[in-house]
């Protein structure tokens, strides 16, 4: 018997199932696939890379006893294939000390070891900051820096207790900045408050018209507190030349038991246990300061023997070595500040502990410092030299310092007042910041 065929239309059907199929099996169906595009390739695996551990360094030593122990940092490659050419870039500082740090590879292809090694030599209490920079050509995310940061303790001391200073110097009392200086002030009502000279507006700023219209309305509030110095700014430039530059406003203004007798303008007092002298040292003008001067050989040589205190503080306005726009590193700056020699050696023989001052628009901390005669350079040194702080960012701008001081530890820009606390044995100094500005300096010291 014939098996049946099948008809047109079962044939019909039989082609449609067939094309359905192909089509199907060609772009997918909507059972197995949502008739997106393929997944792309996975990516190329990456290159070189340069991995540090740690990242941070961070390390805690005391004043005088030796460099800390070096750190180590691992450098591997993070990356794949081979990853050599390392080396260390350029070290840079924060505000601070420079060169205290050095770094070496241990090879120039991974896995390596970065050696870092700190010093401390002359370096004052604080913390320092320095970024150490690893390199290669072969790393697709070179340089990779290592954060370094060293926080000199001075012996362990405890932060004093005692009285406290406040102290700054351009005060400018017309400045837009006035106003953050004041409330500083007025927020440490126990403090004594010493104006570091540059105090009214310039120029012409030091007659008692500026004081009484200018100074008064700000910064008078605090004057049954107020030790000044008397700066550049005023000094009366008016009178003849013979008898140039005596502080007529300011003298009026403050009376003798607050700037010092008439005509002279030094003199001395005593907070707690500490004895502070304010001298007349001004760049320029009636430079009454120097070898042969009543100011040196007879007031200054009698005060200090008269109080042999154990911690003393002097201040004036034009500090002895600063950072400048002009290089003056490592010396004294030769011609605006003739003769301060005199006075630096004086204090230093009598064991005095702080030099304070505000002549420069900047604030800056140097040393401990001694003057050594035959070099006529200051030199490090930890057990007899004097610390030296620059407080100028009274308000009216701050100035850059191109060439650093060769042992200045601190230096910024910024506007505030440095708050210094003088205990029985020992002082703490800590700036304070107005709003805006990032100076970020304290610390502890011993007195001799």
């Amino acid at each position: 018997m014939l098996a049946q065929l099948p008809t047109r239309g079962a044939v019909r059907r039989l082609l449609l199932l067939g094309v359905s199929a192909v089509f199907a099996a060609a772009c997918g169906s909507k059972a197995d696939n949502t008739g997106t595009n393929p997944p792309p390739p996975p990516p190329p695996p990456p290159g070189a890379t340069i991995a540090l551990s740690p990242a941070t360094v961070a390390v805690t030593d005391t004043v005088g006893a030796g460099a800390p122990a070096p750190v180590t940092v691992a450098v591997t490659n993070g990356g794949t294939g081979a990853l050599s050419g390392l080396a260390v870039g350029t070290i840079t500082y924060g505000t601070g000390a420079t060169g205290w740090v050095t770094a070496t590879l241990s090879g120039t292809s991974t896995p390596a070891t970065l050696n870092i090694t700190m010093a401390n030599t002359g370096m004052a209490a604080g913390t320092y900051t320095a970024t150490v920079p690893v390199t290669s050509a072969g790393a697709t995310n070179s340089p990779q820096n290592v954060a370094v940061s060293m926080t000199l303790m001075a012996g362990g001391l405890p932060a004093p207790t005692g009285n406290v200073v406040l102290a700054v110097g351009n005060t400018r009392c017309n400045s837009t900045n006035i106003g953050a200086i004041v409330s500083i002030v007025a927020a440490n009502p126990n403090a004594t408050f010493i104006p570091l000279g540059d105090m009214t507006f310039n120029p012409g700023g030091g007659d008692a018209n500026a004081f009484n219209t200018c100074y008064a309305p700000q910064l008078g509030q605090f004057l049954s507190r107020t030790q000044a110095i008397v700066g550049s700014w005023e000094e009366d430039t008016l009178i003849a030349d013979s008898i140039c530059c005596f502080a007529t406003g300011a003298q009026s203004y403050f009376g003798d038991a607050r700037i010092g007798p008439n005509g002279k303008n030094y003199y001395s007092f005593d907070i707690g246990t500490w004895h502070v002298i304010m001298l007349n040292v001004i760049s320029g003008g009636r430079r009454t300061y120097g070898n042969g001067s009543d100011e040196l050989d007879t007031f200054l040589k009698n005060d200090l023997a008269a109080h042999p205190a154990k911690c003393i503080m002097a201040v004036w306005h034009d500090p002895m070595w600063y950072s400048s726009t002009t290089d003056t590193t490592g010396v004294m700056y030769p011609d605006e500040h003739p003769n301060q020699s005199g006075i630096w050696l004086k204090l230093q023989n009598a064991g005095a502990d702080v030099v304070l001052n505000g002549g420069e628009h900047t604030y800056e901390r140097i040393g401990p410092l001694r003057w050594d005669q035959p070099t006529a350079k200051p030199v490090a040194d930890s057990v007899n030299g004097i610390m030296q702080f620059n407080s100028g960012l009274g308000g009216d701008g701050s100035t850059a310092g191109t060439f650093r001081q060769r042992e200045s530890d601190y230096f910024s820009g910024g506007n505030g007042v440095l708050k210094l606390t003088l205990g029985d044995s020992t002082y703490a100094w800590q700036f304070i910041n107005a709003p805006g500005s990032t100076v970020a300096d304290s610390g502890v010291a011993k007195c001799h």
